[in-house]
């Protein structure tokens, strides 16, 4: 079936599978680099050096998890049944990651570096389906917007409780014992998090059904990325805000511990956050909180370039002629022949050009 509508328990799903994995995230993010070096006992060097290699793995492993993903065939659909295949996976590796086994110096170098890799590469097996899984619940991309921010929206909240929370916990868990008190906490996300990766499994469904199109080579994607610049642009900073949030998080521990002399200060550090962050999500998704995309085409006031592949199947000129008129029909709109998503450069870069050029 080729359905549009996506009932509400469906779009709930999905944010409830959004829940479970930034409750793992929140926990393991945030908090693995102080457990290895405050709890575990392990050298901020050898720490980071273990992060350092699984980022470059994760370089490789991304966009092979996205093409396993892309060729899962199931009667669940592609996407959907990678809930239910890794849930428990990443619980228990989430687990393993805050355990703390009796080793040598070099044996907890080894443990953590094993159970971290295959920890990043479960949650990639989670992570990379679930934010496809939008494009494989509707073809109305309105209605896509609508998913993709009520699940931001979610995961968000559930980062920010988490750091609010985690720290309280694990003191109260473990009774005087950081080791304790990790342990226990983990325990608790990994069963809450699984439990959340159920919902979502149970309530999603997938209507879409894939279209059957050549797979473009690596060098013409590569190709085609180099010469996007804009895309570049949106890229580089995404990796900016994304190695930000990521500085600020493993570090916050580490100053409220030894700048400010108590490391339960990181729940109040989080919780003074919260104002700013729902004030810049409600005056930045304003427009887009109940999917209309139609709306916020028609109330921006920049000029707008439209190009589109006339073999697009994920946004169809059709779709992209809807939002055109959403502005009135004034802006210039280029449909290239043959081209399907995202490839009108390579198809016919002259006619790219000169279209660009122009509205430039």
């Amino acid at each position: 079936s080729q359905k549009s509508v996506v009932e509400k328990r469906e779009i709930a799903g999905h944010a409830a599978a959004g829940i479970g994995q930034n409750l793992v995230y929140g926990l393991w993010g945030s908090y693995i680099l102080i457990f290895y070096t405050d709890v575990f006992g392990i050298t901020a060097g050898a720490a980071g050096l273990i992060m350092m290699f699984t980022r470059i793995w994760d370089a490789v492993n991304d966009p092979m998890m996205g093409m396993v993903a892309d060729r899962t065939r199931t009667k669940w659909g592609r996407y959907r049944p990678w809930l239910l295949f890794m849930a428990v996976p990443v619980g228990i590796l989430l687990i393993l990651n805050f355990y703390t086994p009796d080793l040598s110096g070099g044996g907890k170098v080894a443990y953590a570096a094993i159970t971290y890799v295959l920890l990043s590469m479960a949650f990639t097996a989670v992570d990379i389906p679930y934010w496809s899984l939008p494009s494989a619940m509707t073809r109305d991309s309105s209605r896509r917007a609508g998913i993709f921010s009520i699940a931001r929206t979610a995961t968000t909240l559930t980062s920010v409780i988490s750091a609010v929370i985690i720290i309280p916990l694990t003191q109260r868990l473990g009774g005087g014992s950081q080791e304790k008190g990790f342990f226990r906490t983990a325990v608790l996300f990994a069963a809450f998090s699984i439990f959340f990766y159920m919902i979502g499994f149970g309530n999603i469904r997938e209507h879409v059904e894939p279209v059957k199109q050549k797979k473009e080579g690596l060098g013409n994607s590569l190709k085609v990325l180099a010469c996007n610049k804009p895309l570049l642009l949106i890229i580089l900073s995404v990796l900016i805000i994304l190695t930000a949030n990521g500085l600020r998080n493993s570090t916050l521990p580490y100053f409220a511990q030894y700048n400010l002399g108590a490391l339960s200060l990181v729940s109040i550090l989080t919780a003074l956050s919260i104002p700013g962050m729902l004030a810049g999500m409600l005056i930045a998704g304003r427009d887009f909180a109940c999917g209309s995309v139609l709306r916020a085409a028609e109330i921006a006031k920049e000029p707008v370039l439209f190009v589109c592949g006339a073999e697009d199947r994920s946004l169809p000129p059709r779709s992209t002629e809807k939002l055109r008129e959403a502005r009135g029909g004034r802006d210039p709109m280029l449909v290239v022949p043959g081209a399907k998503h995202a490839l009108c450069w390579l198809q016919d870069p002259e006619g790219y050009a000169r279209a660009l050029d122009g509205f430039m």
